[in-house]
């Protein structure tokens, strides 16, 4: 028979290589997604040519949405034809200019580099942010196996390759919002009200965690966050000629918005579903919906931390379901596209990490939000789900289910069960 201490070297021993495969799965994704840099084609930094062109209008004293001075802009830095697309109409985000305004004193090919070292850092910033959510709601901790693994799916979600080769500002925002969270539970206010700055780079992704947050009553990083937003604005309407400014930026918009890579069946969302148009009433209606949930759902999550206080500082907790909240309501009820899922990133590493088996029931739905456009090319041979339109569609059923199995556990969730953290209060 095998003595107390032999079995226990046996379990060290399959421990150690079970952390080590974790870590060797974790740097594999991690490589794949770093990769798409080094891509080329037409959609290549596609996305960094529209702000690398909008941050050079800003440099030069140009309007950036008047659509003749952006296409001669265009011309004359990138050197070839405006794309359709772009001549339709931009948003050029006031925040993001403080990263691209930068780079637009440099030339192309070397603004490409230079962003695609930032791209690099900001991933790794967000998998920091996301392992320290996932740390602090499941209890798994880098020594687990699960922490990697779980930090592994994120860089398996399809949208971290392709905001990669695209130049996206998705990667940023996600940044933002994730650290607004990590630093909420740390009690630091003044970096997690710098991160809401950056979550604003991506306004559609980060409305509902930031509105949660702030129902939940943090306001001292959200007034910070919107001072830095008040001032980022007021310097890129300094920097610009004000005349018009108003009708160039709303026709912009439209030109914007009527393209029909921005329009359904190319977007996710439940209005997407009830409308082919780009209508703003079904938008603000489930918008205005997915609003009222975050609020209920915050002030519900309000009154259990009270409750487990009871005796304690009042600290507010977190669990994963918690944390999922707002950002399943923002895959079901906000217009996103399938390269923006990797705002899932807490969800689908928290429950990967929490080792429970419930977190299966997730699994149908988180699985195809990792990669919608795969599952939609393998829907189209299965009959009767050929008729799925495009990946947003896809993305956005897939949303709906995980959103019902949350809304099960949340409701089930018995309010005797010890929270996950109890994170100090920065409001």
């Amino acid at each position: 028979m095998p003595t107390n201490e032999a079995v226990d070297r046996a379990l060290r021993r399959r421990s150690r290589v079970s952390r080590v495969l974790a870590i060797t799965f974790f740097g594999g994704c991690l490589i794949y997604a770093l990769t798409h840099l080094f891509g080329s084609g037409s959609t290549s930094r596609i996305d960094l040519q529209y702000q690398y062109v909008a941050a050079a209008c800003v440099r030069d004293g140009v309007s950036p949405f008047d659509r003749e001075s952006y296409k001669a802009k265009w011309e004359e830095e990138l050197r070839k034809p405006i794309r359709p697309v772009a001549e339709k109409g931009t948003i050029p985000i006031p925040p993001t200019m403080s990263v691209y305004l930068p780079l637009s004193f440099l030339p192309w090919k070397t603004a490409v580099r230079v962003h695609d070292i930032l791209q690099t850092v900001v991933l790794l910033t967000m998998l920091f942010f996301t392992g320290g959510l996932v740390k602090a709601t499941t209890g798994t901790r880098p020594a687990q196996p699960l922490f990697w693994f779980a930090l592994g799916l994120v860089c398996l979600i399809s949208s971290v390759p392709a905001t990669l080769h695209l130049g996206q500002v998705v990667l940023w925002s996600v940044t933002g919002i994730l650290g607004t969270l990590y630093f909420w539970h740390r009690g630091q206010w003044v970096p997690s009200g710098i991160c809401v700055f950056f979550a604003a780079f991506k306004p559609p992704l980060a409305v509902f965690p930031l509105l949660y947050v702030l129902t939940r009553g943090v306001i001292r990083p959200i007034l910070l966050g919107g001072a830095l937003l008040v001032t980022a604005t007021a310097l890129l309407l300094a920097a610009i000629p004000l005349d018009g400014l108003w009708t160039d930026a709303l026709e912009s918009a439209r030109g914007y918005g009527q393209s029909a890579t921005n329009r359904p069946p190319q977007v996710a969302g439940v209005h997407s579903l009830l409308s082919d148009t780009s209508l703003a009433l079904p938008r603000m209606a489930m918008f205005a919906i997915g609003a009222i949930l975050v609020i209920v759902g915050a002030r519900r999550d309000q009154s259990v931390s009270a409750t487990f206080s009871e005796g304690l500082p009042p600290r507010p907790v977190l669990t994963t379901t918690q944390l999922a909240w707002p950002f399943v309501l923002t895959a079901v009820f906000m217009q996103t596209k399938p390269y923006d899922m990797v705002y899932l990133a807490p969800v689908i590493a928290c429950l990967a990490a929490s080792g429970r088996l419930r977190s299966l029931w997730f699994a149908p739905g988180l699985l195809v939000l990792m990669r919608p456009q795969n599952f939609q090319a393998l829907l189209h041979r299965v009959p009767y789900f050929d008729t799925l339109s495009s990946a947003a569609h896809t993305a956005t059923y897939a949303a709906i289910y995980v959103l019902a199995v949350l809304l099960v556990f949340r409701y089930f969730d018995r309010k005797d069960d010890p929270p996950a953290i109890r994170v100090r209060s920065t409001g």
